[in-house]
């Protein structure tokens, strides 16, 4: 880790974001400590970073006696409640993966308790809300239908004769148990429908891999489609918290990625290339990563990467995150400066405009013969809520 800023705070922070620590960040962690007065602004900033269980793991094994007791019980106490939340909704996901898996659907976990596991090796360590599968997009209804048979329910009924269309437009169902301690992001597609070209299960075969989520064998997804994956989910959100760099970072040191020229074609395919770039060049900044000469010379030629990572790193450092801009974060200028030409510019600011999305087919339900309306909603949405505040 760099030193990169007189914030101690954010210094601290970013000492801890990994899952093992260098003799020498582990000197400067007792020192940073040390020194600290404030400890409530760091567990806040730790909180909002998604980082707060790592503060404790690292501090508890390093320099326990030099934080004060007070805060040091309430570290333990989200790490606690955090590990109990995650083991519960691991669980969860397993029985919801051998159900579908009875019916003959293929379902890959991803994000959640997986990206946990395979990263970070500890259920504790990664804070999450809810469980993100994948289906194939022909498996998509029957799954949702699965679910509505074992008590979960949703917030949107697509007509059976509309699902085609939304199956098309849209990329997940959003499933709730009824407790609601349980929230499922049922998805047949990949990005969020972020990147302009959409990344279906179908896409992947032979590069799924067999992983183990609390010693049970699951399907994940290889190491280098976790990789686009976080680095385009990364990207949508404007990288506004480090722990999405982190993982970045995780996946690299392991050492588990062999096949970098197949990532950079499959990016190109999908036009995602430089939200890898962006991705990599902020885990080397702040976390030293090695990375293969070919992509080093890469990310150093590509100006408008360089001069994005710089502005992203700056708002980091002055603890200003994409969701304090003036426009709604889906209008922030990353999500066009990191595309990989000008026509992919222009063809997500039209499709960000017109495309419907869930928000509108919750708002306006229409019948099928007026579905066309929702391109002319989708504007007359946004305008009316305003984008100032507003989710687009």
């Amino acid at each position: 880790m760099k030193t990169h800023s007189k914030n101690k705070r954010l210094e601290i922070i970013l000492c801890c974001a990994s899952t093992k620590l260098e003799t020498s960040q582990i000197k400067r962690l007792e020192k940073l400590v040390k020194d600290a007065v404030d400890w409530q602004p760091i567990l806040d900033l730790a909180i909002e970073h998604g980082l707060i269980n790592f503060l404790y793991y690292h501090l508890k094994n390093t320099c326990k006696e030099l934080v004060p007791k007070n805060f040091f019980i309430l570290l333990q106490r989200y790490y606690f409640q955090n590990s109990a939340r995650n083991l519960s909704l691991s669980a969860s996901l397993i029985k919801l993966v051998n159900l579908l898996k009875k019916n003959n659907i293929t379902v890959v976990p991803f994000k959640g308790p997986v990206q946990a596991q395979i990263l970070y090796k500890d259920p504790g360590l990664r804070s999450f809300s809810d469980l993100d599968i994948l289906v194939k997009r022909e498996d998509a209804v029957n799954a949702r239908n699965l679910l509505f048979q074992n008590g979960f329910t949703t917030d949107i009924i697509i007509p059976d004769n509309q699902l085609i269309k939304y199956l098309a437009k849209e990329n997940f169902f959003t499933l709730i148990s009824r407790s609601g301690s349980i929230v499922i992001d049922l998805h047949w597609e990949m990005t969020g429908r972020y990147s302009l070209y959409p990344l279906y299960l179908e896409d992947l075969p032979g590069s799924l891999e067999n992983a183990k989520l609390v010693d049970i064998n699951i399907l994940s997804l290889s190491c280098e489609d976790m990789l686009i994956q976080l680095c385009i989910h990364g990207t949508s959100h404007c990288w506004d918290k480090l722990e999405m760099v982190c993982s970045v970072a995780e996946i690299v040191k392991s050492n588990r990625i062999k096949d970098w020229d197949g990532i950079i074609r499959r990016a190109s395919r999908f036009k995602c290339r430089r939200m890898i770039y962006l991705g990599l060049l902020l885990a080397k900044h702040l976390f030293d990563i090695v990375l293969p000469g070919e992509i080093e010379a890469s990310m150093k030629n590509d100006l408008r990467i360089n001069k994005l990572s710089k502005r992203i790193l700056q708002n980091i450092l002055k603890e200003k995150t994409a969701y304090t801009e003036s426009l709604s974060w889906r209008f922030s200028p990353t999500h066009f400066l990191v595309r990989d030409n000008l026509f992919d510019m222009v063809h997500y600011f039209f499709r960000l405009l017109f495309r419907p999305t869930v928000r509108e087919w919750i708002k306006y339900p229409l019948p099928d013969s007026l579905l066309f309306l929702y391109y002319i909603l989708r504007p007359y949405r946004l305008i009316k809520d305003g984008l100032r505040g507003k989710n687009a």
